[in-house]
């Protein structure tokens, strides 16, 4: 029996609004505040199934100086004080010559991944031997980044054990969030991998981007604090690199 579920994404906002309070995941009251909220035009093609959009109030801070360049910054939060603490604290650091910031690399990486591998040294050398085949299907299949000085850079094989190997691909995907476009050229390997090699077990960008990375660095004189901070601020510091429980959560102002 087929679920009334079913096409769930063909229907109107209306419907599935109608649906949900059908199966009770939903009181009137909540299908009339639903159905009263503004439907956001391009959800559609954003998410499935969608039956609202939720609103956070954007704003922007100020006073920052990044490489000797005043900006500002725009922030959406809900939570109070943010915007305003960044914005202080920005201004005292505006004070004592700004942010330097540099980005060392921008290499996304994913991974073709492969099981039931005996030897690891046999796809160690097929992907060395057919390194720049690969590369350049890879730039093929996503020719918009090369053309703006980014692109597929170089490949490398992990022998993760129990016959598992990891071929990774590591691409410049310039100022782009770059999961889609990464998820592309690696699916294009893929094929060829099949095709030359063996039937990969999946394909996919990882989230581990030790390989994009951007330093800031700031400095404040003593002198331009109020008495005590400076050592406070240091002893916070001490105790992050003791708990991770504080590391995690120095992301705000003391």
């Amino acid at each position: 029996m087929e679920s009334e579920f079913a096409h769930f994404y063909k229907r109107s906002r209306a419907e599935r609004l109608a649906l949900l309070a059908q199966h009770r995941e939903l009181t009137p009251a909540m299908v009339q505040l639903l159905s009263d909220r503004a439907a956001q035009g391009d959800a559609q093609q954003l998410i499935e199934n969608d039956i609202t959009a939720f609103q956070l109030p954007e704003g922007v801070a100020v006073n920052l100086m990044v490489n000797q360049r005043e900006l500002v910054v725009p922030m959406v939060t809900e939570e109070p004080s943010v915007i305003a603490a960044a914005s202080n604290g920005a201004k005292q650091l505006a004070k004592a010559g700004g942010i330097q910031a540099t980005v060392q690399s921008r290499l996304l990486m994913g991974q073709v991944v492969l099981s039931h591998v005996k030897v690891f040294a046999s796809v160690d050398d097929w992907v060395a031997l057919h390194q720049t085949e690969l590369l350049e299907v890879a730039a093929q299949a996503h020719p918009s980044i090369v053309k703006r000085g980014g692109g597929p850079r170089k490949l490398r094989t992990r022998d993760l054990g129990d016959g598992y190997v990891s071929i990774d691909l590591f691409a410049d995907v310039q100022a782009a969030m770059g999961a889609n476009m990464l998820n592309t050229m690696l699916e294009a390997i893929a094929t060829v991998v099949q095709t030359k090699l063996q039937q990969p077990l999946f394909s996919i960008l990882s989230n581990a981007a030790d390989q994009s990375l951007a330093t800031a660095t700031c400095r404040i004189p003593q002198s331009q604090l109020p008495a005590g901070v400076a050592e406070r601020i240091a002893q916070a510091s001490e105790v992050a690199q003791l708990d991770p429980y504080r590391a995690v959560t120095h992301n705000k102002a003391l």
